[in-house]
């Protein structure tokens, strides 16, 4: 199975976090925080994000 191009997160915490582990922040709008999937660090997968293949919705 493909990993999910994108990780969303409304958590501020959470989202300074991907950061810091070189996750690239594709948008910000409100409090819902759109990632792309591409780096090569692993993320524990918590209540506080959510992987998807689509951008929005």
């Amino acid at each position: 199975m493909d990993k999910p191009a994108f990780i969303k997160t409304t958590d501020k915490e959470t989202a300074d976090k991907l950061i810091k582990l070189g996750f690239t922040l594709i948008t910000q709008f409100n409090d819902e925080y759109i990632f792309a999937n591409d780096s090569i660090t692993t993320f524990d997968k918590n209540d506080k994000v959510e992987f998807s293949n689509i951008m929005y919705g």
